[in-house]
């Protein structure tokens, strides 16, 4: 190689370099931008499009049960979008504004859901080293959706129950009772009256 080949490769490279370099940082941008484009969208302003007379309906009845206060049960199969709709029925009431919880009852073990739920007090149990707020009290004002809610213990629903029942609560370990706030909103996959 001369000299003159040696330098045409060193800017070559240098050059080939800035272009990957520049190619990387756009596509990284790019992909930013796409990613808050799609977050903002989902969190926002997609409200789920209906086209048949049917799914039209559902959402009809979502908006009515967005104004309302009622306890809301959605069943239907897995990926029927049980969730998006109960996103909706918040992002469309009064309470738009306020938390938007979920508690995937099916991913939490059987062991911390009450503390989850309820929360618990410092010292109501091994490892229980500060109080922690559960996630009704995460909710406050907001909407809490119970996802699977038929994954849950009988012993939990008993105390769920009460939840529902009565608007109180109680921190595991703890003898104050707590009001709820929180608009609930349940799904399922299974039909309930057949599992009792």
């Amino acid at each position: 190689m001369t000299q003159s080949d040696t330098t045409y490769y060193s800017i070559d490279r240098q050059a080939y370099q800035h272009f990957c370099d520049c190619v990387a940082r756009d596509t990284h941008d790019v992909a930013e931008l796409l990613s808050n484009d799609f977050r903002d969208a989902s969190q926002n302003d997609a409200a789920p499009v209906a086209q048949s007379p049917i799914m039209r309906e559902l959402l009809a009845r979502a908006e009515r049960y967005a104004a309302s206060e009622a306890t809301v049960l959605l069943t239907g199969e897995s990926g029927t979008g049980k969730e998006v709709l109960a996103r909706y029925i918040h992002d469309s009431g009064p309470r738009a504004n306020e938390p938007y919880v979920r508690v995937n009852c099916a991913a939490l073990p059987e062991s911390l859901i009450e503390s989850e739920l309820f929360g618990h007090d410092r010292g109501a149990f091994t490892g229980a080293d500060s109080e922690r707020a559960g996630r009704f009290e995460i909710a406050a004002h907001g909407t809490l959706l119970l996802d699977e809610i038929s994954e849950i213990p009988p012993a939990i629903q008993a105390k769920l129950l009460r939840v529902l029942e009565e608007g109180e609560y109680q921190r595991v370990g703890s003898n104050v009772n707590r009001q709820v706030t929180a608009r609930i909103i349940a799904t399922s996959n299974r039909h309930l009256e057949d599992d009792i």
